[in-house]
């Protein structure tokens, strides 16, 4: 009988060793060029109405590390729906790792317009997944932007995150 209970206790440790997560936070800084493909449609309306879609290659400047692993770049996707000076952002983030692992993330925002060029953004993300060690990753956070000289776009990127370790 004691060997049952010796038996169940160590598969019930090993079931947990086997399930760890590895869990952390983060803070990333990193500017991201003017868009590779920008394409805007303005609304016929009484607004001052617009919709782009933009793509914009980023460059970390202070890398996001997730388990270990430190990022170099990412790509954003994003549609940007601009009214009377606010812009209301949604997203993609294809983001790359030393390692060549990458990690997904959708992400929702605002941005204050200053004519055509946002003045400050600000939202929240959420982690979709990725590949290799981060094909399970999770976890979100927020981000805010700032515009840069030369056209770009400064960001400041915090946020937590969870996935399996390494078995």
């Amino acid at each position: 009988m004691r060997a049952f209970f010796f038996m169940a206790a160590v598969c019930l440790i090993l079931s947990a060793l086997i399930q760890a997560q590895v869990k952390g936070s983060f803070r990333e800084t990193s500017v991201c060029g003017q868009s590779a493909v920008h394409q805007t449609v303005l609304i016929n309306d009484d607004r001052q109405h617009s919709v782009s879609l933009d793509q914009r290659p980023c460059t970390s400047h202070e890398p996001i590390e997730i388990a270990g692993l430190t990022g170099t770049e990412y790509v954003a996707y994003g549609v940007d729906d601009v009214q009377n000076g606010r812009s209301i952002d949604r997203g993609y983030v294809v983001g790359t790792m030393k390692n060549g692992d990458r990690y997904f993330l959708t992400y929702d925002g605002t941005a204050t317009m200053n004519g055509n060029v946002p003045e400050h953004l600000e939202g929240t993300w959420t982690f979709t997944g990725g590949s290799g060690r981060l094909k399970q990753l999770q976890g979100g956070g927020t981000y805010t932007a700032h515009p840069t000289a030369d056209g770009g776009m400064e960001f400041v990127i915090e946020g937590n995150y969870e996935v399996p370790s390494a078995k």
